[in-house]
């Protein structure tokens, strides 16, 4: 079903206009406000002007004279050069106070600071021949692009314009969502267990010459897991299997990942050299090419009272086992309260690591609004857990490879009038909400082009008390459902599901009868079951089926939610 156009306006802000711009607050004598300049700036100088600029801003680890002296407190602000691109990471090194934060921002501009995670090449060039490019056949067609030292394998490289992708067979309708099973080769759990992967002969042959090569398994718990080819045996890869659990009650899956002999279209990438180097096929009008190797944004560490708005984050990647790599904006540590993130753009992320462009925990009162992201390889938009007191409007997340928003174990969220669309992969969830979540209301989003559009389940058996309101949830083609309750043996303990909007590729909402305390009311669907009996204390009243129009063009689903909830959707259930 195409999406587009009930998203078009949603979509705009920082996909293809100019993201709004906070004004800033009032330095207080000029004293507190810094300016950082990465092209034009000096540590050595006071930093109090645009002229006087640092280079590097409070925090950096790289950071020295003025701005390694500083120790951020209430009321300290921290201004970034339009149209800059900071190359560092900022461990944000003190605390605001309610009503006088410590704001990180972008100066006006056309084009906002940009925080980058990667840097450029050493050197671009065409392939010479064959042996100058891995042994690659279509060595004319590609090129070599140069680091300045080894990158790790899960680097991720990308030009002026896109996410370049590792090259991959087979090759994926989408090579951005690289990790879409169904079109992987079939494999025999059995024999991955012994890590012998079989392989055709035809594709042993092109990979068998010398250079980077792994294997992607489908593994229990549907996830997909890269290993190294160790060597060939008996038409079969050889890798090594130990951690991993592999399926057997039905045909398991498998693809290679990362060979110069795969690099067979435009956007895709195989590294050589032990990694210093990499062929790429340049896309009509690349550019520079940049190579990330897992640099973050910020770092919140615990701070309070701190707003991060109007700038751009990209390039970043996060590294395989190590959570905290490549988060453009993170907190990891179960402190701190009282955190915005407002107006920024998030665009071309790779986070090997699972983690969103935005990924906080143990923080009470959270603000998330007006913020764009924008294609995350393999990870998610947000993720939110430990959290409490948030509230999260007004963002687009479009095109991510895992959960464009997650919440785990909050208590007390509004979650309203966000717009998420084209999250597929293996995972390919729109809106999840998971675990112990507690007085948490989703009301007004819409989720479009999702494998899973929203998803949930319960905890510990705490009363959850989860609101689905007013949401338009349109499921892709493939999909079971728009809206999916997983509970089995954790069921979710009071849930309100009313004038929703639920269009899956085969049904509107598949529920669990062992949730307890279950409201489902004045929804309109294609259709709604439930896995076992619902309980004697369910409510299931007014629901419609749109029958017919389970395929309605996207104007007319958005027309049944205005006819359901009325023009301002998420004010429509507001108490």
């Amino acid at each position: 079903m195409n999406v587009k156009p009930i998203l078009l306006a949603a979509l705009a802000l920082g996909l293809g206009g100019t993201l709004p711009f906070c004004a800033p607050a009032q330095s207080q004598g000029g004293q507190l406000t810094h300016y950082v300049d990465f092209e034009k700036g000096d540590d050595s100088r006071d930093g109090l002007t645009p002229a006087t600029a640092w280079r590097r801003a409070p925090g950096d680890p790289a950071a020295q004279g003025g701005p390694a002296r500083l120790k951020l407190s209430a009321g300290h602000r921290i201004v970034f050069a339009a149209g800059v691109r900071y190359r560092g990471s900022i461990v944000v090194n003190g605390s605001g106070a309610p009503g006088a934060p410590i704001i990180f921002e972008s100066a006006p501009g056309k084009v906002p600071a940009i925080i980058d995670g990667s840097d450029a090449a050493t050197a671009l060039r065409a392939c010479r021949s064959a042996e100058d490019c891995g042994g690659a056949s279509n060595w004319a067609q590609l090129t070599r692009a140069e680091f300045a030292a080894a990158v790790p394998a899960e680097a991720a490289l990308f030009t002026t314009t896109q996410l370049l992708t590792a090259a991959q067979h087979p090759n994926m309708p989408d090579p951005f969502y690289s990790d879409e099973v169904e079109h992987f080769l079939k494999a025999p759990g059995e024999d991955l267990a012994l890590g012998r992967a079989p392989l055709p002969d035809e594709l042993i042959r092109r990979v068998s010459s010398p250079g980077e090569r792994r294997i992607a398994v489908w593994t229990r718990g549907n996830q997909v897991r890269l290993r190294d080819i160790t060597g060939f045996a008996e038409g079969a890869a050889l890798f090594n299997p130990e951690g991993l659990k592999f399926y057997t009650d039905r045909p398991d899956r498998v693809a290679v990942v990362g060979h110069p002999a795969l690099v067979d279209r435009p956007g895709e990438y195989a590294f050589i050299d032990d990694r210093r180097a990499a062929v790429i096929w340049l896309p009509e009008g690349a550019g520079a090419v940049s190579v990330a190797s897992g640099r973050g944004g910020f770092d919140l560490r615990g701070a309070s009272h701190v707003t991060i708005r109007g700038l751009g984050f990209e390039n970043m990647m996060g590294v395989v086992g190590n959570v905290r790599t490549g988060v453009p904006v993170q907190n990891f540590l179960n402190k701190g309260e009282g955190v915005a993130v407002e107006n920024n753009r998030f665009s071309r992320l790779w986070m090997g690591n699972g983690q969103g462009a935005i990924t906080l925990r143990g923080i009470r009162g959270l603000t998330i609004t007006g913020n764009a992201i924008d294609t995350v390889g393999v990870g998610s938009g947000v993720r939110l857990s430990n959290v409490s007191d948030v509230k999260m409007s007004g963002n687009s997340v479009r095109r991510v490879g895992r959960t464009g928003m997650m919440l785990m174990n909050v208590v007390g969220a509004e979650v309203a009038q966000n717009t998420i669309t084209d999250v597929q992969g293996v995972h390919g969830n729109g809106l999840s909400v998971y675990l112990d979540n507690q007085n948490v209301r989703v009301v007004g989003n819409t989720i479009a082009g999702a494998t899973r559009p929203l998803t949930f389940h319960g905890g510990k058996g705490v009363e959850n008390s989860l609101v689905f309101a007013c949401n338009l949830l349109v499921g892709t083609k493939g999909s079971a459902a728009a809206l999916t309750s997983w509970s089995s043996d954790k069921p979710v303990r009071g849930v309100s599901i009313e004038r929703n909007v639920l269009v899956g590729g085969k049904m509107g909402a598949q529920l669990s009868g062992k949730d307890l305390a279950v409201t489902v009311r004045g929804n309109v669907s294609n259709g709604i079951t439930t896995r076992g009996a619902a309980g004697s204390d369910w409510t299931m009243a007014d629901n419609r089926s749109i029958g017919g129009q389970a395929q309605a063009p996207p104007e007319r689903l958005e027309a049944l939610r205005r006819e359901t909830c009325g023009d301002a959707a998420g004010a429509a259930l507001s108490r």
